[in-house]
């Protein structure tokens, strides 16, 4: 249990890190800013299927990966 809460705490820290070197929108005004949000998917092998909540004003609160895999499974 410890270890699967370190490897969740890494992966987090990963995306802070890369959200800071990329300097990426906080704020989602156009489906261009949703697309720059998730350009780096089209380097994966599997699909992914991402969901990014805003607040009222837009303001990205998370992003979380829902599924992974292939459509049929």
């Amino acid at each position: 249990m410890a270890r699967a809460r370190k490897i969740q705490c890494i992966a987090e820290i990963a995306k802070r890190v890369y959200r800071v070197n990329n300097e990426l929108p906080p704020v989602i005004k156009t489906p261009g800013d949703a697309f720059k949000r998730m350009e780096d998917m089209q380097f994966l092998a599997v699909e992914q299927f991402r969901v990014i909540y805003l607040n009222t004003k837009n303001d990205i609160i998370a992003e979380e990966i829902v599924a992974q895999g292939t459509l049929p499974s």
